[in-house]
């Protein structure tokens, strides 16, 4: 009895083997429709290259920035949190250059802006609304960005922009425009603490001076109507004057030191203002940037190949001409698409026995 089992299970085990799927048989499966495949890769390389000769060449120009000078006050809080092992919450200018060059204000600014520039040996003047051919605001927005690239490295804060379009002139134009508009940024629209103090300063400076000049315009009225003033003995004119007087003289003091501090105000608010120091200009591009048309090619030419060698192997399993252990699922499946789909199953057995009749004549 147990010979009997020994030898079952070793036949059971001789037929799984025989019926195992090897590489050797996907291998002649694939060499004996060599032809179909390499014709299927082949059309799909040179439809490809067909479509990618349409696709218009891009160039890129590029610009960095250098990082900027922080002041002596993040410098000191930096160094104290490197002493003290804690991340510093102080953040750099050049640091917010990415964040600022990215705003939507920035970028609508730069969309709406005229670029006149040759390409081709023609002349063009157009925005890049125009260029898109699109009068949305978030889809020129979205286009803008596809275009642009800004990065800053961590470890040295060069901050770098590039622009790529399909025209040299106009990656270098927008390029520009973007620095342009970070330096309008800095210097108009940014406000720093400094500033905050010189603006406050400013508006009392012109509110003491409006109080300085009705003291003053009080005195001399006082004097014009009582011009025996310098003889008088009567305490209350003399108390009087003494009092306009002191007003004068209080809100004299009080604009001169309004007027020092409101120029050194200005000194530092002209020190917190980053200055945007660039490094290399926008460039030219003379060489394009893409499309890389080669590499394009040759990637759908393996995506067709092994498209077309998974078909094969998927075709001729569920067709029963390879042989594997799950040959009984396949099997069932088959029937089971027929029984779903039969219709499509006599068109296909039909489309079959035409294309194999002029080969049974020719034989």
């Amino acid at each position: 009895m147990q010979n009997r089992l020994t030898i079952k299970n070793h036949a059971d085990e001789s037929a799984a083997k025989n019926n195992e799927t090897t590489v050797f048989d996907l291998l002649r499966l694939f060499v004996g429709r060599k032809r179909l495949i390499g014709a299927v890769t082949l059309a799909v390389m040179m439809l490809t290259a067909v479509a990618v000769i349409f696709i218009p060449n891009r160039y890129r120009s590029v610009a960095t920035i250098l990082p900027s000078d922080t002041s002596k006050k993040v410098s000191a809080l930096q160094s104290l949190a490197d002493l003290t092992g804690m991340p510093s919450t102080e953040t750099g200018p050049s640091q917010l250059y990415p964040t600022i060059l990215s705003s939507q204000a920035i970028q609508s600014t730069v969309l709406e802006k005229r670029f006149g520039f040759s390409h081709d040996g023609k002349q063009f003047d157009l925005t890049l609304a125009e260029y898109f051919g699109l009068d949305n605001p978030d889809l020129l927005r979205g286009k803008l960005a596809a275009i642009s690239r800004i990065s800053a490295d961590k470890k040295t804060g060069v901050v770098t922009l590039s622009v790529e379009t399909t025209m040299p002139e106009l990656s270098q134009a927008v390029a520009g425009q973007y620095l342009a508009q970070l330096e309008d940024f800095n210097r108009h629209q940014r406000r720093s603490q400094a500033r905050e103090n010189a603006d406050y300063l400013d508006r009392q400076m012109a509110q003491t001076k409006t109080e300085l000049e009705t003291a003053e315009d009080e005195l001399q009225v006082f004097r014009q109507y009582n011009s025996d003033w310098p003889v008088s003995n009567d305490a209350g004119l003399v108390k009087e004057l003494s009092r306009l007087q002191r007003a004068v003289e209080v809100k004299t003091q009080t604009y001169l030191y309004l007027s020092r501090e409101y120029e050194s105000a200005q000194l530092e608010a002209q020190k917190d203002i980053p200055i945007v120091s660039i490094l290399d200009q926008p460039s030219l591009p003379t060489v394009k940037s893409g499309p890389y048309r080669s590499i394009i090619v040759l990637l759908a030419g393996g995506v067709a190949l092994l498209g077309t060698l998974f078909f094969l192997a998927l075709s001729a399993a569920l067709s029963g001409r390879l042989p594997g252990p799950h040959q009984p699922s396949w099997n069932d499946l088959r029937r089971e698409t027929v029984q779903a789909f039969p219709r499509v199953t006599r068109l296909a057995g039909r489309l079959r026995r035409e294309k194999s009749q002029p080969a049974l004549v020719d034989d």
